[in-house]
């Protein structure tokens, strides 16, 4: 995926992408003509979304020519009304995928005349997994490194496990923070007393986990701070990079767990 929001690309990014050669991924993929209208290319087209969507999400950039696997040049799609071809391809997503993806997005990025770079942002799917569904094809495809595949039945089982057990799990981490606030059992002194914790944990937390790397010479307070406004410091520990209250010990704290998820904690 392209790391900008969709609004804020432009042509120029496309162009970085050919100049420093970009590898297709888990999270892109370039393609150098438009969406035919023909069944085939309709089906290839729901099964590049379907894999996105499946997997976390992706760009999938028309109008640029590859070479081994890498961007290589901008050609092009011809595209007499963007706006028109924009609610094709949205139309084509609805009625051929279930459960049917929300968020899908693109953006065009005009060239001479007619012709430019179509960019559709597919999200990731918090219903999968999903199918295409179209004709006789009930297939679930998912992303991998070099393109996409259909789901194994491995594949398939995991997904449905994952999908039915993320509120589980999110109730299992939040009495696990509970517990770990509750009893002290912190990588740092904290004062005792009531307190107030706000613990932030987006859904990818529960999906696909991050794994941010800390570098020491990051600033944290520029990411999280305390909600009391004391002065903090920071401290690195095995859950991620935490800002904590100057006074000792700690009446706040902001912790930045590596997985992505944020942990408030202040006086009641």
């Amino acid at each position: 995926m392209l790391l900008r929001n969709l609004s804020d690309l432009s042509l120029e990014d496309v162009k970085t992408l050919c100049d420093d050669g970009a590898l297709e991924s888990r999270f892109l993929d370039f393609k150098a003509g438009p969406i035919g209208g023909g069944e085939k290319d309709k089906r290839e087209f729901r099964a590049d979304v379907c894999a996105f969507a499946n997997a976390s999400g992706g760009d999938l950039v028309l109008g640029v020519q590859t070479k081994d696997g890498a961007a290589d040049e901008i050609c092009g799609i011809d595209v007499a009304d963007p706006d028109k071809e924009t609610q094709r391809l949205i139309n084509l997503v609805r009625d051929g995928l279930e459960p049917r993806i929300s968020g899908l997005d693109t953006k065009w990025l005009p060239m001479a005349g007619t012709r430019g770079v179509m960019i559709v942002r597919v999200p990731r799917s918090w219903s999968a997994p999903d199918r295409v569904k179209f004709l006789k094809d009930m297939n679930f495809f998912v992303r991998n490194p070099v393109g996409k595949h259909p789901m194994s039945v491995d594949e398939l089982r995991r997904a449905f496990n994952l999908s039915s057990s993320i509120a589980e799990r999110m109730r299992a981490l939040r009495s696990e923070r509970e517990q770990a606030i509750a009893t002290y059992q912190l990588p740092f002194d904290v004062r005792r007393g009531p307190k107030i914790a706000v613990l932030i944990v987006p859904l990818s937390t529960m999906v696909d986990p991050l794994d941010v790397e800390i570098q020491v010479e990051q600033r944290p307070r520029e990411v999280v701070r305390p909600v009391a406004n004391l002065g903090s410091t920071h401290q690195y520990c095995f859950e991620g990079v935490a800002m904590i209250t100057r006074d000792n010990p700690a009446s706040a704290y902001a912790l930045m767990f590596r997985t992505g998820a944020v942990e408030f904690v202040s006086p009641k």
